[in-house]
Parts: C-alpha cells; sequence; structure tokens
C-alpha cells in the first residue's frame, strides 16, 4: 500500500473517497483507524464499500510498482 502512516490513511481516505475516519494514532493504535457508525445504515454500507475500493485501489498500485 502506498500509504505512510494511519494519519496519511485517514486524509487520503477523505480527499479521494469523502469518507472520514480517525487515525488510529489518536487512540494509541497506529496501525488503525476508528470509524463513527451514527448516520443510516444504507449510508454506512456505502462508506464500507468506498473504503474497500479505496484500500483495493492503494494495495494494487503498490503491488503494480513493484514490477
Amino acid at each position: 500500500m502506498d500509504i505512510k502512516d494511519a494519519f496519511d490513511f485517514s486524509q487520503k481516505l477523505l480527499l479521494e473517497e469523502f469518507v472520514f475516519v480517525l487515525p488510529g494514532t489518536c487512540f494509541r493504535s497506529p496501525k488503525h483507524f476508528r470509524c463513527v457508525f451514527l448516520a443510516p445504515e444504507e449510508t454506512l454500507r456505502e462508506a464500507a464499500e468506498r473504503i474497500a475500493a479505496f484500500c483495493d485501489k492503494h494495495s494494487k498500485s503498490k503491488s503494480e510498482q513493484k514490477r
């Protein structure tokens, strides 16, 4: 993945997919992120799909760089 840390992950996710999460470093868990589940279920589903797409895109970009 072309992500440096949890803060970088959180910022890129917000800028690219418009999904806000808190970096785990705020909670002494630097390799994680935290979500808040207050939105309606359908909105949460869409956010989860966007997070998955974001992770897939960034993990592919790193594997493609190795070629």
